[in-house]
């Protein structure tokens, strides 16, 4: 009897039948565990993403505001160096401005900026160097006049102001609602200034 037992069965052939074996357990994620996952993915890209498109629009009007400030104390050396008047003049209606120096001896002394564009995407909101949309400076890289240059992306604002006694350029911080306040109303101060 104690046999019987511990013996396994043999059929009325003789033979033991096959065993039935179990697929082999594969680990898996359970639905309760993806739907988890995920979700916490979800609330992670919905606290970063605002964050990155501040970041983004940050950093896009510093380095427009950069641009800029380069390009007055490039026009300024080029016009000194060259003896000759250069001139930057600025068009918010397109958010762009060209810097010309036709008195230099380099080729590409003139070119054209478009900050509203490309790598930038920032809009040129207000220009004002003595109530004008330009500056120029003579051959001595004296500007003709002091002013303020404000750019905006998203909710950042910068304002670049120039001193034209001195060639200094100063980047500030602006408040989203004076850059707002600062522009000018449709239809006003379209383009640059016609050639006289």
């Amino acid at each position: 009897m104690i046999e019987a037992c511990c013996t396994a069965r043999i059929d009325a052939r003789g033979s033991r039948p096959p065993r039935l074996q179990r697929p082999a357990a594969r680990r898996a994620f359970s639905l309760v565990e993806l739907v988890l996952v995920v979700s916490l993915i979800g609330l992670l890209a919905a606290i970063a993403l605002p964050r990155y498109g501040k970041a983004l629009s940050r950093y896009r009007v510093d380095a427009a505001a950069v641009r800029v400030s380069r390009d007055l104390s490039y026009a300024a050396s080029i016009a000194q160096a060259s003896s000759s008047t250069a001139r930057i003049s600025f068009d918010t209606g397109r958010s762009a401005y060209r810097v010309e120096a036709p008195g230099a001896a380099r080729a590409r002394a003139s070119y054209e900026v478009l900050l509203g564009a490309g790598e930038y995407q920032v809009e040129l909101v207000a220009v004002s160097f003595a109530d004008a949309p330009e500056v120029r400076f003579n051959g001595f890289g004296v500007a003709s006049a002091n002013g303020s240059i404000v750019l905006l992306s998203g909710d950042e604002a910068r304002e670049i102001i120039f001193d034209a006694h001195s060639n200094v350029v100063a980047i500030e911080r602006m408040e989203y609602r004076d850059a707002i306040l600062r522009r000018p109303p449709v239809g006003a101060q379209a383009g640059p200034p016609t050639a006289g």
